[in-house]
């Protein structure tokens, strides 16, 4: 009977042993894991808490350090401050280029148009007296008229400073007539 019991002592001694190195392989593999899980952000930590190769004391630690947060140490606090202060600074750099962009695409066109309309719009003046004038057609043709006196005509001035007459005839277009104006002092 002694035989039997010492080797259910022995069978019992080395299930033991076996135990007892599985729950060291385990708290290896625990510490390894945490470790791991550690280096992640709070939000991969959240996702990994139910990982199976945790065990409840890592899995607490996985807990502290979702709940505490990671403080920096107080070197990587100087670095920190330089790095928001760049964060802030680009985000303001890139607010101002948008803002550019936006003059660049909407206001200077619509500025360049209202430019160009401006400038297209001639003075509207009443002929004093008749005259003669030579009126290039839409067609080419060069055609003289007399202008009556109480003709209203557009005096328009080109980008050089040189004028010229436009009136608008029906069925035909614009015809344009050079003259010489004196600048007003």
């Amino acid at each position: 009977m002694s035989g039997k019991k010492d080797a259910l002592n022995k069978k019992y001694k080395a299930a033991a042993n076996r135990v007892t190195e599985v729950e060291r392989q385990l708290e290896t593999v625990s510490k390894i894991r945490l470790a791991e899980l550690l280096k992640l952000s709070k939000a991969q930590r959240l996702n990994a808490f139910d990982d199976p190769d945790l065990l409840p004391n890592e899995r607490h630690e996985i807990r502290k350090s979702i709940l505490i947060g990671d403080a920096p140490p107080k070197w990587q606090a100087v670095t920190w401050r330089a790095r928001a202060i760049f964060r802030r600074s680009r985000a303001r750099l890139l607010s101002s280029l948008l803002g550019a962009c936006y003059v660049a695409v909407f206001i200077v066109p619509i500025g360049w148009l209202f430019y160009a309309v401006w400038r297209n719009t001639g003075q509207l003046i009443v002929a004093s007296s008749p005259m003669t004038v030579d009126w290039r057609m839409p067609t080419g043709e060069i055609i003289r008229r007399i202008v009556p006196a109480g003709e209203s005509l557009v005096l328009m001035m080109r980008p050089d400073g040189s004028y010229f007459f436009r009136k608008w005839h029906p069925q035909q277009g614009y015809a344009i007539a050079e003259v010489n104006v004196a600048p007003h002092p």
